[in-house]
Order: C-alpha cells, then sequence, then structure tokens
C-alpha cells in the first residue's frame, strides 16, 4: 500500500497554508508567502513481516514573515518541517 498527497498554497496568510494562526504584521496587514506540503506514506506485508514508513515536507517561499518595508522580520513564522519516520 502506498499514499501520496501534494498542496500547493499560492499566497498563504496562516502558518500551515490554510489553518493555523494568521502571519500579522504590526500594521495589522496579513504576510502572503507561498507554501508546499508533501505527505508520502508506505506499508508492505509479507509473512509475518510488516514495515511502514511516512515522510512529511512542508516548505515556505519565505518562512520568517517581514514587515512593508521587506526588510524588518515579524515575530510570526510560517511552519515548516522535514521528517521521515520508519
Amino acid at each position: 500500500m502506498a499514499g501520496f498527497t501534494f498542496n500547493y498554497t499560492q499566497n498563504a496568510v496562516r502558518e500551515r497554508g490554510f489553518v493555523g494562526e494568521y502571519l500579522l504584521r504590526t500594521d495589522g496587514t496579513l504576510y502572503e508567502t507561498d507554501q508546499t506540503t508533501i505527505f508520502t506514506d508506505a506499508m508492505f506485508k509479507y509473512k509475518g513481516f510488516l514495515f511502514m514508513d511516512e515522510y512529511t515536507n512542508r516548505s515556505a517561499a519565505a518562512q520568517i514573515a517581514k514587515e512593508t518595508d521587506g526588510i524588518t522580520p515579524t515575530a510570526d513564522t510560517a511552519l515548516t518541517v522535514n521528517s521521515l519516520n520508519l
């Protein structure tokens, strides 16, 4: 068994694309960044042997939100992850 999921969120305004806290600037406007999420998982069973794996990758074009000047970072960040579970 194998599974694969891909999600691309253009101009995401939340920490995890379409969920999580909003990425806010100090003037109250929303910070936008493109985010990509990939999930894969697989399971192999044969005569009592079982192997399972999962892989997750979430990336953002700009992880740290910036103020309107494009330089000063805010306190908000888009959450990114790269994980493997065997």
